[in-house]
């Protein structure tokens, strides 16, 4: 079995995107707090939380083993929910580009 993702990354609307090691029981504002907080520009109503499965939780309590917490972020001007889609869209692909680097550099090391 592979061995369980002991990081989770905090991408987007944060000053320092990064991965920050699970704690137990910690929900996404204390990574995000661990990745310095929010930036000027993140949209503090949504915060999303990637699970390893794929499902996509708005506003998520509970954080778990190799979840990514994206935040997203206002270019300017208001948020429309098509804009926040299409920005998670893109992100997921970013995220998932990530992960494939270091899937494939674990996988050599």
């Amino acid at each position: 079995s592979p061995e369980r993702n002991n990081t989770i990354t905090v991408v987007g609307g944060v000053q320092t995107a990064r991965g920050i090691p699970y704690i137990k029981n910690k929900g996404p504002k204390y990574y995000i707090k661990q990745a310095g907080g929010l930036n000027q520009y993140a949209s503090k109503r949504h915060i999303f939380v990637f699970k390893a499965n794929g499902e996509i939780n708005k506003n998520a309590s509970k954080v778990e083993h190799g979840d990514i917490i994206y935040v997203p972020q206002e270019a300017r001007g208001r948020f429309t929910y098509k804009k926040i889609m299409e920005s998670v869209n893109a992100n997921v692909k970013f995220v998932v580009n990530i992960l494939t680097s270091i899937y494939l550099i674990k996988s050599f090391n």
